[in-house]
């Protein structure tokens, strides 16, 4: 049998926080307000980056709706440019953008 299986030392989902805004975000109920960036948001339709944001707000003790979704797309340069813009003050990213998104210094998780 062969497999070719992804490894990495980060969950496959990561919030991460627009950079200028270490400091004011510190924990995951200072999105309160905010904009956060999620793959593909719809209105009435919600994605898996959108479904588990509001499953970490909801730990974190926010209700969904005290946050403004908006979709940053699929790929590493529109949610690269939804950080840097300031059109968003986090986003759900995902594998291998995150790692590649804090690196750069465009955000921190």
């Amino acid at each position: 049998m062969r497999a070719i299986v992804p490894t990495t030392r980060v969950p496959a989902y990561t919030l991460l926080v627009r950079a200028d805004l270490k400091g004011k975000v510190k924990q995951v109920a200072d999105l309160s307000g905010r904009v956060v960036g999620v793959k593909g948001h719809t209105p009435g339709g919600r994605s898996t980056s959108q479904l588990f944001t509001e499953y970490v707000l909801a730990r974190a003790g926010i209700s969904s709706d005290r946050v403004n979704y908006v979709s940053v797309g699929q790929s590493y340069d529109s949610q690269h440019a939804g950080l840097l813009s300031g059109a968003v003050d986090a986003i759900m990213g995902d594998e291998p953008f995150a790692t590649r998104l804090v690196k750069q210094g465009a955000a921190f998780s």
